[in-house]
């Protein structure tokens, strides 16, 4: 009995496993939306309102609130417009959802075609990675010295002009870690063998430190706690 009791439960949590990578995959995905309008050469907006910052990539920017338009924001736009504007595209995700503008992260696929891809292979724009977003930067990186090599789009000009990131920016996981990419504190990640496990949010932190009183001995009480729930969700992926 005490055999096949144990079967038993290494059947369920297999079956357990399996549930969960489905929901991983399903959650990586949703049904296809029309593209309502092109803001610019990495943003997109959809019908319903929602707006759309592609991952992975940097265009220059055609709204910049300080610099205004730059050179070479417009033909970015219009190339991205010319490939997507007025048709369904499929979201893929990563894992930050969403931007601190409150904008949707989504990899956009059209008729098989990775459009994030595609926009920095015909060479207008550059790969930028803001980890943990990180599942096709290599792809990114390769398209982008790719476009670079063979003077494509922007880069007949020498350089993408309007870009000051050198090219292939990466924002490095440990910077993104302490400080997210407008300079604020935003959570801690979880790393194991150099693999994110886990991002803990900002305000969860806050809930058990920032309010805290500054005694070392209560705060260490509370850090450990933070550690504890930290370790557990991690056991828990």
């Amino acid at each position: 009995m005490n055999g096949i009791a144990r079967m038993l439960g290494e059947v369920r949590g297999c079956l357990a496993a399996l549930a969960l990578a489905l929901a991983l995959v399903s959650a990586g995905q949703a049904q296809a939306r029309a593209v309502q309008r092109v803001v610019d050469g990495d943003t997109v907006r959809l019908s319903g309102g929602d707006s759309v910052r592609l991952i992975g990539i940097n265009a220059p920017e055609l709204h910049h609130p300080r610099l205004g338009a730059q050179p070479g924001g417009q033909e970015a736009k219009d190339h991205l417009q010319d490939m997507v504007e007025g048709k369904d595209l499929r979201l893929e995700y990563d894992v930050e959802r969403y931007d601190r503008y409150g904008r949707t992260l989504a990899y956009l696929w059209l008729d098989g075609k990775l459009v994030n891809l595609q926009m920095v292979s015909d060479g207008y724009a550059t790969a930028y990675t803001v980890p943990p977003n990180v599942k096709y930067e290599n792809r990114f990186r390769d398209a982008e010295t790719e476009a670079r090599e063979a003077s494509r789009g922007l880069w007949a000009h020498g350089a993408i002009p309007g870009l000051h990131d050198a090219p292939g920016t990466v924002i490095p996981r440990r910077d993104w870690a302490r400080s997210g990419p407008d300079g604020r504190r935003t959570g801690i990640i979880l790393t194991v063998l150099g693999a994110w496990l886990l991002a803990w949010p900002r305000p969860l932190i806050r809930l058990f430190l920032g309010a805290a009183p500054r005694s070392t001995t209560v705060r260490a009480s509370l850090g450990l706690r933070l550690l504890g729930l930290l370790l557990l969700g991690a056991t828990q992926l």
